[in-house]
C-alpha cells in the first residue's frame, strides 16, 4: 500500500490516538446508514469499545465476539444479509474499527497470538476506513480530526478519551 503524507505522519500516533482516529471516524460515518437497526447495532458496539478505552472493563474475547461470534447477531452475519452497497462498507468501517480495538485489547491482555480475523488487522486498515468515509463525507472533516487528534497526544489517556471527541461525534 502507497501511503500518502498524511498516513506516514498518522502511523507515528500513539496506540490510544490511532484507535480514536478509527472509533471517531466510524462514529460519523455510522449516520450515514440507511436503517435505524443498523445504526443503533452498531453504536452498542463501538460503546463497547470505547468502554474498554476507558476503563478496560470490557474482554477482548467480548470485543471479538461483537464482529465474529457465528452467531446471528455479530455483526459479520449481520452485514452479509445487507443490500445496500453503502451500508455494506459502512459495516466493513465498523468491523476495522472493533477488530483494531480487540487487537489492542489483546495486546493489552498479553495475548501471543490472536483470532484469525484479528491477527491481520493494523493501522494499516486506516486507509480503507478514511476511503468509505470520504465517500459520504467531507474530506475537510476527516482532515480536521486527523489534525485534532494529532494535536491532543496528551489528552488522550484510557479515561474520558470519547468526551474530547464529542463535537466530532455529534456533527
Amino acid at each position: 500500500m502507497m501511503w500518502g503524507r498524511s498516513m506516514l505522519h498518522l502511523s507515528k500516533l500513539t496506540r490510544n490516538q490511532q484507535a480514536s482516529l478509527f472509533l471517531v471516524s466510524t462514529e460519523i460515518v455510522i449516520k450515514h446508514f440507511s436503517k435505524d437497526e443498523y445504526k443503533s447495532i452498531s453504536n452498542n458496539a463501538l460503546k463497547q469499545c470505547w468502554k474498554w478505552m476507558e476503563t478496560k472493563s470490557v474482554s477482548a474475547d467480548s470485543l471479538c465476539d461483537l464482529i465474529d461470534s457465528y452467531e446471528d447477531g455479530d455483526i459479520v452475519y449481520i452485514q452479509e444479509t445487507v443490500a445496500e452497497e453503502d451500508d455494506v462498507s459502512i459495516f466493513n468501517c465498523v468491523i476495522y474499527t472493533i477488530a483494531f480495538i480487540c487487537k489492542i485489547a489483546y495486546e493489552y491482555e498479553g495475548a501471543k497470538t490472536f483470532p484469525q480475523a484479528i491477527e491481520i488487522v493494523d493501522f494499516d486498515n486506516y486507509e480503507d476506513i478514511k476511503s468509505i468515509c470520504s465517500s459520504l463525507i467531507s474530506k475537510s472533516v476527516l482532515d480536521d480530526l486527523e489534525r485534532y487528534i494529532r494535536s491532543q497526544s496528551d489528552s488522550i489517556k484510557d479515561n474520558n478519551t470519547r468526551t474530547i471527541f464529542e463535537n466530532y461525534i455529534t456533527h
